[in-house]
């Protein structure tokens, strides 16, 4: 699940955004969050979207010094 909020930068003093996204497995659970200026949505929207769609909860990798190998894992 994840959900976004709007919030006051203390320091700037303007209009920030928010995003956290919870992901759980079994035996495994990410966290995943972002802050952004409205004005860079335009930007960020699609990272965000690229780092959920791509997520993958309980994928194991024999090495992860190599990676996942096309067609193996």
């Amino acid at each position: 699940m994840w959900r976004e909020t709007s919030f006051t930068d203390p320091v700037e003093k303007r209009g920030a955004r928010s995003r956290i996204c919870i992901g759980i497995g079994t035996g495994v659970q990410a966290l995943i969050t972002m802050e952004y200026w409205p004005e860079d949505a335009g930007r960020a929207t699609p990272v965000w979207d690229e780092a959920l769609r791509t997520l993958q909860l309980e994928h194991y990798v024999d090495d992860p010094t190599r990676g996942t190998i096309a067609g193996l894992n």
